[in-house]
């Protein structure tokens, strides 16, 4: 496992995603604090896996139930690793959607349409982007920040700059 760097993720609202520090999550925030920064860990080469773990309180993003996603893990279990699937395919460059261990999508609702989960973020049963995912706005992309940009590993992650 090996850090790749620190980034913002960038709802399709333009919004930060954000743990609170009892791992809620939340994607309301346009400003670049602590909670809505996350290092970036390449798990895997061969099979594509990826870490995120909260800048302010140490705590890894991690799938949970049926569609809850929570950063509260101090380690990197199956729960806290996330496939990247870029959007260039879908005529979406820059964009890129989160997949969880069990294929479901990390997605956001727009800021204060909380879900079952406490916050805008959740996990939804999309095995792949689909249905809209041609559209920016498609709740599973996100996009992701640094203080420059950036071109992170062999996958070509590209990073804009905030």
């Amino acid at each position: 496992m090996f850090i790749l760097g620190t980034v913002g993720v960038v709802s399709c609202h333009g919004r930060l995603l954000e743990s609170y520090d009892n791992g809620e999550m939340h994607a309301s925030s346009t400003e670049h604090g602590e909670a809505e920064l996350w290092i970036l860990w390449k798990i895997e080469n061969r099979l594509h896996e990826y870490a995120l773990q909260n800048v302010k309180t140490g705590m890894f993003l991690s799938k949970r139930d049926v569609k809850c996603v929570i950063a509260d893990k101090q380690e990197v279990g199956i729960k806290e690793r996330w496939t990247i699937l870029k959007g260039d395919p879908h005529h979406v460059p820059g964009r890129i959607a989160f997949r969880a261990y069990d294929g479901t999508i990390l997605g956001s609702h727009a800021p204060g349409v909380f879900t079952g989960c406490g916050g805008e973020i959740m996990a939804a049963d999309r095995p792949d982007p689909s249905v809209g995912a041609n559209n920016e706005k498609w709740p599973g992309w996100f996009s992701l920040q640094a203080t420059r940009k950036a071109v992170m590993g062999e996958d070509e992650l590209v990073v804009s700059a905030w």
